[in-house]
């Protein structure tokens, strides 16, 4: 007498095939990002004047301005991205005016969150004018061929690496010159500011996006 397949195998062979035949869940991260290019530009401090107060110096202080253009496409045509995080390294041109004779690295990462998909962004950074006069030796760099050597950027999104540029320099895999050539320079961070937390925080509102907060 032949032996028949129990229920139990049935049901199990069953589940095979449909596991088989089923597509892939892709992973959550299906966004593909491009940095498209990097804008460096010395800007004197906004006019804003609330009520009755108003306070100027005769001579205005200058910021380093980042303007960062990136693109973002998904392939599941997702609305909007979760959260993405860009790590500036700005090379200054300074190793003249330092002690060691060793250029300044300023490094610093802004999150960015909800982006939309399949088009063209803008985000900011900056660099406040009392950093660049303490790196400077005490002085403002005139102009912004004298502020820096080379700026590059990451971008992370889902704890992964998903974009890479440099103004200036090489780009080896997903590794920069500011992870290669750590003996040439002296890193510092946290003077990389968000829009935000500048006087720049109210404007252009339309054009950068903004920090997560």
């Amino acid at each position: 007498m032949k032996n028949h397949p129990t229920l139990r195998t049935l049901l199990a062979v069953g589940g095979l095939l449909a596991a088989a035949a089923a597509p892939l869940v892709a992973n959550e991260d299906t966004a593909t990002y491009k940095i498209n290019k990097i804008e460096a530009a010395l800007i004197e401090s906004p006019d804003i004047t609330v009520g009755n107060y108003r306070k100027q110096t005769r001579n205005k202080s200058k910021w380093l301005e980042l303007d960062l253009t990136f693109q973002r496409d998904d392939r599941n045509d997702k609305s909007f991205s979760g959260d993405v995080t860009i790590q500036y390294y700005i090379l200054l041109n300074n190793a003249s005016t330092q002690s060691d004779r060793k250029p300044t690295l300023l490094t610093g990462s802004i999150t960015h969150t909800d982006i939309p998909v399949g088009r063209q962004h803008n985000v900011a950074a900056f660099v406040g004018p009392q950093t660049l006069v303490r790196f400077f030796g005490g002085r403002m760099p005139a102009t912004i061929t004298q502020v820096f050597t080379d700026i590059g950027a990451t971008m992370t999104a889902n704890g992964q690496q998903v974009a890479i540029y440099t103004l200036k320099g090489s780009v080896v895999g997903d590794k920069g010159w500011w992870d290669t050539a750590t003996d040439k320079f002296t890193s510092v961070s946290g003077l990389v500011l968000e829009k935000e937390k500048t006087p720049f925080a109210n404007l252009a509102w339309d054009y950068y996006l903004p920090a997560k907060q």
